[in-house]
């Protein structure tokens, strides 16, 4: 891969950093430094009940192939979800489960 295109590829990732969204997982430094900013929250599910402690399962893309997901078990993380007024609310705790689970294919048929 050349000089320019790997510069190219950096900077159109560098569109893509949780400042310009509504979702952001915020991951306290530690063993962790190594992969704040390379996550970017898809989706997440919350689950809530009374006199329960909630859960909230987070899906995240990673901007980087390198992030070694084993380094995040047992880190303070937040995620951050924007409001309507500007401000964020924030849901704390603690990495408790990381996993792989996505794969991607496409198929063409052949001429």
């Amino acid at each position: 891969m050349s000089i320019a295109l790997a510069q190219q590829i950096r900077s159109a990732l560098a569109e893509f950093s949780s400042a310009s969204r509504l979702l952001e997982l915020v991951i306290d430094e530690g063993r962790a430094g190594q992969v704040r900013g390379s996550l970017l929250v898809e989706a997440f599910a919350a689950l809530d009940a009374l006199q329960e402690v909630g859960a909230r399962d987070v899906i995240v893309l990673s901007t980087s192939a390198h992030v070694a997901l084993e380094t995040l078990l047992g880190e303070p993380a937040a995620l951050e979800l924007s409001l309507a007024d500007g401000s964020r609310e924030r849901f704390a705790g603690e990495i408790s489960e990381v996993a792989l689970a996505r794969h991607a294919r496409r198929r063409r048929p052949s001429r």
